[in-house]
């Protein structure tokens, strides 16, 4: 049986590309985005997800987290209850993803 993947793709929109738009409020939902992935990855849905380490104005600042879904909008739909997608903090792009290489267990010590 063939798994169904897809990556969604995350940027800060505009408004928190800038530091000073940044409040506890704004924290406390990208703390909340970090439990949604989370709570993803306990249900078996979360495959991985990360971010790179930039600030945010810089340019190829962004985050991805690949899960299991039936289909592009059962995903979209899923990614959509995003805490920090619902407060347009992050916008997202969802697509369908095929894992061709891995070897996570070099990520072991």
């Amino acid at each position: 049986m063939e798994t169904n993947l897809f990556i969604n793709y995350l940027t800060l929109t505009d408004r928190y590309k800038t530091i000073n738009n940044w409040t506890d409020d704004t924290q406390q939902i990208i703390e909340a985005h970090g439990t949604f992935l989370k709570t993803l990855g306990e249900e078996g849905v979360l495959i991985f997800a990360g971010r790179t380490l930039l600030q945010p104005n810089h340019k190829n600042l962004f985050g991805i987290a690949v899960i299991k879904a039936s289909s592009l909008d059962a995903a979209k739909q899923i990614f959509g209850k995003d805490p920090a997608i619902k407060a347009h903090i992050q916008q997202s792009l969802v697509l369908p993803f095929s894992m061709g290489i891995h070897y996570f267990d070099n990520l072991k010590e």
